[in-house]
């Protein structure tokens, strides 16, 4: 071996330690960037070449030093894990808001819920009953039966609002899904580029693998790495993502319900996780439902006051002016219940019919009317039983959320051990490659040296 190929050997150091460097000096200067994978130096030793010489052999020790590879720490199976963490985050996250949404339209117990509004209305029956012949309790009790069918009202609307919302929502994330999946296939293009053309392509899969974090998290996307080295995303088994090609999907309504559709065929996306599903299952399943034991509410109130106002026990009812009761509430639903007499001398207080005297001052109706609050299914009971369910739903889904949460963050970190960047095991690296490139520079000294003296100084002695 010539002291000219331990030159190269010493430049093959230099090379492979500063190279490292440049690797380090990488993670050091992304440590705190989103997405991130750290970097590892891959170096081989170069041996004696493999092909026999016919008339020479090879007599050096070794040939140097060469980067193979610059590799990303990446732990498929800990991505694997993580996406679906997040999927199950997206979508139990999504479901919790949507419950606790609701919840705050039923304030109980408070002066502004249902219950305490109910109770007035109740109790202003019993105050009519107990003076049938005062213009200011029958006044009240209507103004507080008004209160009770605007609320209802209100809250109803207010339950369309928060699924409006929500189909919003939706729509927004169906095309921030279409952009990260327009992105995803550009990247694989980008990549498959790269590699061809030897390119590093370390933090273009980086940027890849963040989008198909983004769309685990929004749609429960599965990635899977195809043979070609590009990633293909499938969502409940159709690809969004595959190759070069992205699909387009958008959220649509008809009589059905909600759902999202691919662009291409109009078929339906079946969305296993993710915000896109928990906002599915809340405007398909949770608003409606809540909504409908709303309208269970109002049915039983209109239906119920109705009766007794109209009839009590089969006896007919009398107003303050001798006429037979009618029906005290319209409407069929919380969205159109409304109170049907303005005049307070509409109300049906009374059972007895009217005498010679005039009216009858009895108030037995209105006594009956406001028992109506002790019935076992009546709208209180029943509405009572919605503050409770409600509450129970909204509470199982913040600990099923909370607890996700827990788990998705334990997840991250692991997955973050293997491939996050170690500011000190990235400081050990960097004193490492520093020494490495001095000692090389060292034997490349030592190496002119001893050329100098072979070329300059040989023969020379005794001059």
């Amino acid at each position: 071996m010539s002291d000219f190929s331990t030159l190269n050997l010493a430049l093959s150091g230099l090379m492979a330690a500063r190279r490292g460097m440049d690797v380090t000096g990488q993670n050091v200067a992304n440590a705190n960037t989103a997405g991130y994978t750290r970097q590892r130096l891959v170096s081989e030793a170069i041996g004696a070449s493999t092909q026999p010489a016919v008339w020479a052999t090879y007599d050096g020790s070794n040939g140097g030093v060469r980067v193979a590879d610059v590799q990303r720490l990446r732990d498929a199976f800990q991505d694997v894990r993580s996406r679906d963490a997040h999927a199950s985050q997206g979508s139990l996250g999504a479901t919790s808001d949507a419950l606790s949404q609701i919840e705050s339209l039923f304030p109980e117990p408070s002066s502004d819920g249902l219950q305490s509004m109910l109770d007035s209305m109740w109790s202003g029956f019993s105050d009519v009953a107990n003076n049938p012949s005062d213009p200011a309790a029958r006044s009240q009790v209507i103004a507080k039966a008004n209160t009770v069918a605007t609320w209802l009202n209100q809250t109803s609307s207010s339950l369309d609002a928060l699924s409006a919302n929500n189909l919003e929502k939706l729509s927004a994330i169906a095309t921030q899904i279409n952009t990260a999946a327009e992105n995803l296939a550009g990247l694989n293009t980008a990549i498959l580029q790269g590699g061809t053309s030897g390119i590093p392509v370390n933090e273009l899969l980086d940027q890849r693998d963040k989008l198909a974090d983004t769309l685990a998290q929004l749609v429960g996307g599965q990635a899977r790495i195809d043979a070609n080295g590009t990633m293909g995303v499938y969502i409940g088994g159709a690809a969004i993502v595959r190759g070069n090609r992205a699909e387009t999907i958008s959220a649509t309504t008809d009589l059905s319900g909600t759902r999202l559709t691919w662009d291409k065929d109009a078929s339906t996306v079946t969305a296993s996780g993710g915000t896109a599903a928990g906002l599915l299952d809340t405007v398909n399943n949770i608003i409606p439902t809540w909504k409908s034991k709303l309208d269970t509410v109002a049915s039983q109130l209109i239906s119920s006051v109705n009766a007794v106002h109209a009839s009590a026990a089969g006896h007919p009812t009398y107003d303050a002016n001798g006429n037979p009761g009618g029906a005290f509430f319209t409407g069929t639903t919380a969205a159109n219940i409304a109170v049907l007499i303005s005049d307070p001398s509409l109300l049906a207080a009374s059972n007895q019919p009217p005498g010679p005297a005039g009216p009858s001052k009895d108030g037995s109706n209105a006594d009956a009317l406001s028992k109506l609050a002790l019935a076992a299914n009546g709208p209180n009971g029943t509405y009572h039983s919605i503050v409770v369910n409600l509450g129970i739903a909204t509470a199982n889904a913040n600990l099923r959320a909370t607890t996700q949460n827990n788990v998705t963050t334990q997840v991250d970190d692991a997955r973050e051990s293997t491939s996050g960047v170690s500011i000190d095991e990235e400081m050990t690296n960097l004193v490492t490659y520093q020494r490495a490139y001095e000692a090389s520079g060292r034997v490349l000294t030592a190496v002119d040296q001893l050329l100098d003296t072979l070329i300059n100084r040989t023969g020379l002695a005794g001059r």
